[in-house]
């Protein structure tokens, strides 16, 4: 009898330990910190900075309607036409894909409006590139440029990646 319960009590013991174990060496919920990293960017028609009724305006209008497929379509012949001046157009056409689950694509085209150095989209695509490539599941590559981020005080997404960063290790 003795033995017995000294038997429950070392298997209670060790399912404790196990527990214990397990929920301190969890790795993160990337899925939980995408969702509380990303938010909707900016819209810029709202500011007035975008020539109304352009093929732009349209495509930025269907996204921010959920209207993905929409906002694709609408956006795809200017990212296709290397003279086009409407360079956000990039920037949403990731979003857009982003928001469809497609996150090969997006980080392509957030990758895109950064090479073109478009001022005011370079830091929010650099930010959004790690988002992606985090909810992908390329934590590497993510890192890697929330690293990048937090080399620039001045980054405006430099406390937001610090943060991410500290999560995911």
């Amino acid at each position: 009898m003795e033995i017995l319960k000294k038997n429950s009590l070392l298997k209670i013991l060790l399912f404790s330990l196990i527990i214990i174990i397990s929920s301190c060496s969890s790795s993160p919920n990337y899925d939980e910190l995408y969702k509380k990293y990303y938010f909707i960017p900016e819209n810029p028609i709202a500011k007035g900075s975008i020539h109304p009724n352009s093929q732009l305006e349209v495509g930025i209008n269907a996204y921010f309607a959920q209207d993905y497929m929409g906002s694709k379509a609408a956006l795809k012949p200017l990212i296709e036409n290397d003279r086009s001046l409407d360079l956000e157009a990039f920037y949403f056409y990731a979003h857009s894909f982003m928001a469809t689950g497609d996150y090969d694509k997006a980080v392509m085209y957030f990758e895109a409006a950064q090479e073109r150095l478009i001022g005011h989209i370079a830091q929010p695509a650099e930010w959004y590139s790690a988002l992606a490539l985090m909810k992908k599941g390329d934590i590497d590559k993510s890192k890697k440029i929330l690293k990048n981020i937090i080399a620039k005080a001045n980054h405006k997404y430099y406390k937001d990646a610090n943060d991410l960063l500290e999560a995911i290790k």
